[in-house]
């Protein structure tokens, strides 16, 4: 973003509040509407890990997510992999 705009998006965050100024308070002010960046990458990091996990142990993510927190089963795929 330009710099103009976030130092425009600080002095107005100033004017109304009191608290110290966090990079989302600019980012909200700047672009409302726009995606926080991370969030989806981050959903989607981890849908290509999971994904390559289960290609390398030999077992569909369908598998995986019926046993998500099977500690038991888990070490056993990873055993076996």
């Amino acid at each position: 973003m330009p710099f103009d705009e976030a130092l425009a998006a600080v002095q107005q965050h100033y004017r109304e509040e009191h608290r110290w100024i966090m990079p989302s308070d600019v980012l909200e002010r700047c672009a409302p509407d726009q995606p926080r960046l991370g969030i989806d990458a981050t959903a989607e990091l981890m849908a290509e890990q999971k994904q390559a996990w289960c290609e390398a142990h030999g077992v569909t993510v369908e598998e995986f997510d019926e046993h998500e927190g099977d500690t038991e089963w888990i070490e056993a795929v990873s055993r076996r992999g």
